[in-house]
């Protein structure tokens, strides 16, 4: 088994694993021009994104066995690192997925002095991934539902508060909608403020967007809720994925979260979809239980993990 950095001439090597892996599991698939595209921005200073690292495994012939990139921020006091990483299945169980985590210490060992905490995640029906995190010194720190609800022969309807105005999103709504969205998720576990670069990447170049699925509800001139779908990646045919549904702190509480959120789930079905699913923090039980109302159900778990140094 060997370890060793990234080098562009693995992309396709790489995607190709990936794929056997989300396959397997059911998880994100990485668009092929996106993943060259981040790492050539990787080694361009000038771009807003990049990752600070990643890793390879392979056997004595080779051939790929796993994959792990990471991204740094923060300062000294406080290093916060992500974590994302894939094995071959028919490698695992084989010391892969601790030769991968052993590369992200061994980065932080040899290159970041301070505080330090790294962050991963994993579908917990996935076998063996939750003991391998555990057993290498991560601690589970969060878990997410993963919900989901059929759409077709289905209507779901909400008032609309006096004064709010629901609206598909269009070009010149980009600089408020990342306004809004930092300030939205400010309070939220987990979450940062995102720059327009950032956030164009993360949300647009990255994903399988599309502007026809997201809704903004504007009062005059202010976002005050959004709601953004796109066509899911995780596996499942037909599936519409809700990303994101927040509202700004002041308007909670007053139902525009339910009401953006069935304008959305009948969008997706008229634009064909046949389920619709999302992501919640499981502690925020306010949001599952409105989900619950408009008919969801938890089909799976994510669970989240850290580790933490102080060098």
């Amino acid at each position: 088994m060997i370890t060793r950095r990234y080098h562009p001439d693995d992309a396709a090597a790489v995607l190709a694993l990936i794929d056997q892996a989300a396959k397997a599991d059911r998880t994100r698939r990485l668009n092929y021009t996106a993943f060259v595209g981040t790492w050539a921005a990787y080694s361009d200073p000038t771009q807003p994104i990049s990752y600070d690292e990643a890793a390879l495994v392979a056997n004595e012939t080779g051939a790929l066995q796993g994959f792990a990139w990471w991204t740094v921020a923060g300062t000294s006091s406080n290093y916060r690192l992500q974590v994302e990483g894939w094995v071959h299945p028919e490698s695992r169980r084989s010391g892969v997925g601790t030769a991968l985590l052993r590369a992200v210490d061994d980065y932080v060992h040899t290159r970041l002095r301070g505080k330090t905490t790294i962050f991963a995640r994993v579908l917990a029906d996935v076998p063996g991934a939750e003991q391998l995190f555990r057993n290498n010194g991560y601690q589970l720190s969060r878990q997410f539902y993963i919900m989901r609800v059929p759409l077709q022969n289905r209507t779901w309807t909400a008032e609309i508060l006096d004064g709010i105005t629901f609206k598909t999103f269009r070009a010149g709504d980009l600089e408020p909608l990342v306004e809004a969205d930092n300030a939205i998720f400010a309070d939220h576990w987990g979450s940062r403020e995102r720059n327009l670069s950032t956030w164009r990447h993360e949300m647009i170049e990255t994903r399988p967007h599309d502007p026809h699925l997201w809704t903004l509800a504007w009062a005059d001139d202010n976002i005050v809720g959004e709601c953004l779908c796109h066509a899911s990646n995780q596996g499942d045919p037909n599936d519409g994925w809700v990303s994101i549904v927040g509202v700004r702190r002041d308007y909670r509480g007053k139902g525009l979260g339910r009401a953006l959120l069935a304008a959305s789930l009948n969008k997706l079905r008229d634009f064909g979809f046949d389920t619709g699913s999302l992501s919640v923090d499981a502690e925020n039980t306010a949001a599952v239980n409105l989900y619950r109302g408009l008919g969801m159900n938890v089909i799976r778990t994510r669970l989240h993990f850290t580790k933490s140094f102080e060098l």
